[in-house]
């Protein structure tokens, strides 16, 4: 997905991802190996509604994946980043006011 800018020729683009993918151990880290495991744990699942950077699909896969107790929280705004406070901010407080219950 975020290869799109920079690899417009799409089978290309699936050629470079996969790669990447298996190289960087990607089926041994992918969070939706891992997050079942946190169960019996309450697992907080924070996300954007308009995430350019993460394909929507992509982001339903892993809330399948995470087993009871789960919160899917959907927060207005795009992917959190460095360069933008607000997100951040709208996080810290959406984790301490449900971290405070």
């Amino acid at each position: 997905h975020n290869l799109k800018r920079n690899v417009p020729f799409a089978p290309a683009r699936y050629l470079v991802a996969w790669l990447a993918y298996h190289l960087a151990a990607g089926p041994v880290v992918r969070p939706e190996h891992w997050l079942p495991r946190v169960a019996p744990r309450p697992v907080m699942l924070l996300n954007a509604l308009q995430d350019e950077r993460l394909p929507r699909p992509a982001i339903e896969k892993l809330h399948r994946s995470a087993m009871p107790p789960k919160e899917e929280i959907w927060l207005p705004g795009s992917h959190v980043q460095p360069n933008r406070p607000e997100i951040i901010k709208q996080l810290v407080v959406t984790i301490l006011e449900r971290a405070a219950r």
